[in-house]
């Protein structure tokens, strides 16, 4: 929860930088841009902030609605939103959403059932490193263990080297084919870009050298 002196520090540089959002979110770090809106809406219609503890305050209908839109539109993480707008706290926030918007609670993580497709999916996003293994677990709903536990179900504890070596399972050839392509298509790219980069080179070289070898460049010499 921000205080009120933050709040307000927001809103002055949001006035001093002519009503940009994005600058006074980069200098300060917070909050979001709703938020940040909102406390100018109140200190524009008020010329002050509220200074009532968040704790004790009476919210308004408006602010119950904004912050569970919030919720919903920012990756329904309770702690997310309470960060983001500086209020309620997680339990008020909690009860506003079984309120306003109850088919729009989060799932419980116990309650989801994953295909052995999507576990697939989300090992051969693991095994090849080019997610983060905290994004993945974001995105499903899952923990970090429970994704290191799909990698020991579908290839093992460890992950090979050479994916050619990996002992044969009902879903492992389709996953090192998977993974295989991947890494192909990650080689093709950066030949590509190398390519490229060469190309580029010796494009500059050329046009140095046509330049030097020009008429114009020996009479002048």
């Amino acid at each position: 929860m921000y205080s009120y002196q933050k709040r307000l520090i927001a809103v002055k540089l949001y006035i001093k930088y002519e009503h940009s959002l994005t600058s006074v979110i980069q200098e300060l770090g917070y909050p979001s841009p709703k938020a940040l809106y909102k406390w100018f809406k109140e200190y524009e219609a008020n010329g002050d902030l509220s200074r009532t503890s968040k704790r004790n305050r009476v919210f308004t209908q408006e602010e119950k609605q904004f912050a569970v839109d919030h919720y919903i539109e920012y990756g329904r993480n309770y702690s997310r939103t309470v960060r983001m707008l500086g209020y309620p706290d997680r339990n008020i926030l909690s009860d506003w959403c079984k309120e306003l918007a109850p088919e729009a609670r989060k799932i419980r993580r116990s309650r989801l059932n994953y295909s052995q497709e999507q576990k697939k999916e989300a090992v051969i996003h693991l095994v090849s490193r080019e997610t983060s293994v905290q994004t993945i677990a974001e995105r499903l709903q899952v923990t970090r263990k429970t994704l290191y536990d799909w990698k020991e179900e579908l290839v093992g504890e460890e992950l090979p080297p050479n994916m050619s070596n990996m002992p044969d399972s009902p879903h492992l050839e389709e996953l090192k084919d998977e993974v295989d392509g991947l890494k192909r298509e990650v080689y093709r790219l950066r030949m590509e870009k190398d390519i490229l980069e060469k190309s580029s080179e010796l494009i500059k070289k050329n046009g140095a050298s046509i330049q030097n070898n020009s008429p114009t460049k020996k009479k002048h010499g």
